[in-house]
């Protein structure tokens, strides 16, 4: 299906009749929103689904490269993730300073380049190249993100934008399983994983596509947004005195979102804990951190994501988590080792619970507290704030020479400043009447005196479009 807009739905004179005319608000209000938030899951799964391939392949590569020690696979893994502590934040200092458009496409080729490369490097089996091509295709990947999250944003601040970063994350995880078994197939035909990630890389080329209709329809409807006169031709050009209206609040977020992504990670990257002390074995523990890290958040937060947009009291919910997490983490670090197995499972899911509930809430606050024109800048500087937090503490290692108890312990600080912060968080809002405890407002038909409830001033009527008098 080709997704482009006929720009008779904006313009068309005749039998058609003008978009304009017929429907008031911005395209942004209609259901096409759906078919972005489609494009923008597609956009950003070729480069999901390859970051992940490296550690799901790990024999293998190994076995490629003939014998490759595990220093040597280790570089090739935590070449992204080091990466990926700058590039988010200039990804962001692109989208922001120049059009969204030459970014993004950019973006997706880099990573179809860094793909390719990697595929090449198993065929000529040059570990030096993988590592290049590894750093690459994460340059890519990393400014997918941010240009994902502000174009989403875009779309659906003000609206169901919990439910559609949740929406968003759910068609990942379903797409990174579909693209491993893509490649494993390929791989068990051919016997040659070269070609298995080659396949891979037809992914990234695939998304590459996506962003192509995405950035189309996005161009659109910022073009009938300035022909109707609700924003001003220009309005969105950045300029660098712009960053003095990150407030306070943006700040408040960035630390409880750092707290959030910290504390989480800690209790996951102790899997030896559970193994220890209450006799799970290694398969088991791999199931259960999956379930609460990936399987659980992909199908809770959508929902809770959709609850959150309809009753608001977003940090009123961070704080509960907080609380809630802070608890099962207490009862985890204590009990003892006849505990049965059962209670520590609920506990484990309790946890995972309360990071859905955090993820679902948090992320969405930026683009409500943020203006559109800084929104990259606002992304790239919470994706690498993140980044930089979980490669530290991967580095550090507390667990390790600190022991269980007290990486429990300093766990249980994190957590307790971080319903600290969001307290603070909430008095911000508070004073300043940001909204983020206020819910997103339900769509309206076109002539209703209700209007949506957000800080930035958007378009109040409902666009009735349908998919098929969209799609050409």
């Amino acid at each position: 299906m080709d997704f482009r807009i006929d720009d008779a739905l904006l313009d068309g004179p005749g039998d058609h009749h003008s978009f304009r005319k017929q429907h008031h608000g911005s395209i942004r209000d209609s259901d096409a929103r759906w078919i972005v938030l489609l494009l923008a899951a597609l956009a950003c799964l070729g480069d999901h689904v390859n970051t992940n391939l490296v550690k799901s392949f790990e024999q293998e590569l190994k076995d490629n490269f003939g014998g490759l020690s595990q220093s040597q696979f280790n570089v090739l893994y935590f070449i992204a993730p080091e990466v990926n502590i700058v590039l988010p934040l200039a990804a962001g200092f692109l989208v922001t300073r120049f059009n969204l458009k030459t970014p993004f496409h950019w973006f997706a080729v880099i990573a179809i380049i860094g793909q390719a490369i990697v595929s090449v490097a198993l065929w000529t089996k040059i570990w030096t190249l993988m590592v290049i091509g590894r750093a690459v295709g994460a340059l890519g990947g990393a400014s997918l993100a941010v240009a994902r999250s502000v174009i989403v944003s875009k779309w659906f601040a003000g609206k169901e934008l919990s439910f559609a970063l949740g929406a968003h994350l759910l068609i990942l995880v379903f797409g990174r399983h579909l693209g491993y078994y893509m490649v494993l197939w390929v791989y068990n035909w051919s016997y040659e994983l070269y070609l298995g990630f080659l396949a891979g890389t037809m992914g990234c080329c695939c998304s590459w596509y996506a962003v192509f209709h995405l950035c189309d329809w996005d161009q659109r409807a910022d073009r009938q947004e300035e022909n109707s006169g609700t924003r001003q031709q220009g309005s969105l050009h950045f300029k660098l005195r712009d960053l003095k209206k990150l407030k306070l609040v943006f700040f408040l977020i960035i630390m409880v979102i750092a707290i959030i992504e910290l504390g989480f990670t800690s209790f996951v990257y102790d899997p030896k804990g559970l193994v220890s002390r209450f006799g799970f074995n290694d398969t088991e523990v791999g199931l259960i951190f999956d379930l609460i890290s990936l399987w659980l958040p992909a199908f809770s937060v959508p929902f809770i994501g959709l609850f959150i947009d309809r009753k608001g009291k977003r940090m009123t919910a961070v704080i509960i988590s907080f609380s809630v997490f802070c608890a099962a983490n207490l009862m985890l670090n204590y009990l003892g080792s006849g505990t049965p197995m059962p209670i520590i499972v609920i506990l484990a899911l309790i946890v995972g619970v309360c990071y859905s509930i955090q993820q679902a809430v948090i992320w969405p606050c930026i683009a409500l507290v943020v203006e559109d024109r800084l929104l990259g800048i606002a992304f790239g500087f919470a994706f690498s704030i993140v980044n930089l937090f979980n490669w530290g503490w991967s580095k550090l290692d507390p667990p390790k020479f600190l022991g269980h108890i007290w990486s429990g312990i300093l766990l249980t600080g994190m957590l307790v400043l971080g319903a600290v912060v969001t307290y603070l968080l909430y008095l911000e809002n508070k004073k300043k009447d940001v909204g983020l405890e206020k819910p997103g407002t339900k769509r309206k038909k076109s002539g209703s005196p209700e209007g949506r409830q957000e800080m930035q001033p958007r378009i109040q009527h409902e666009n009735q479009i349908s998919f098929e008098c969209l799609a050409s």
